[in-house]
């Protein structure tokens, strides 16, 4: 977690409040953590929206909690927003293929392992060259 505490705390929260009833209570809690997060630690501003966007995706049932819990770790642990833009690059590419092949759904995790597979490739290179 690279001494990212507070995202890591931020994390813990957006968990335990994923059960917490009504819905708009759990997203005001949600909205109001992610202040105070930022405001704790203004250089973590970027990685506290990622995960509250990841939290919100899953929290609406845009996204599986599987993927959800992937993007969680990639998130904490690499630390660094470029993997996002390739698993979104990734799952453009995969929706496509979806669309071509007339089916409804294919699984987010393969886009997820396609984008960090790119990204460590990339980071391979970068360290090889």
């Amino acid at each position: 977690m690279h001494g990212a505490w507070i995202s890591v705390g931020f994390a813990a929260v957006l968990i335990l409040i994923a059960d917490l009833d009504p819905r708009p209570r759990r997203l005001l809690f949600a909205g109001v953590m992610a202040a105070f997060a930022v405001f704790f630690d203004p250089w973590a501003f970027i990685q506290i929206i990622i995960l509250l966007t990841i939290w919100l995706l899953w929290d609406f049932g845009a996204m599986g909690g599987a993927d959800a819990k992937l993007l969680f770790v990639i998130c904490l642990t690499i630390q660094q927003p470029v993997v996002f833009v390739l698993i979104a690059f990734a799952g453009g590419i995969q929706g496509l293929t979806a669309l071509f092949l007339h089916r409804k759904e294919i699984p987010f995790v393969v886009a997820i392992f396609a984008g960090a597979a790119l990204f460590a490739l990339d980071q391979l290179l970068l360290k090889i060259l």
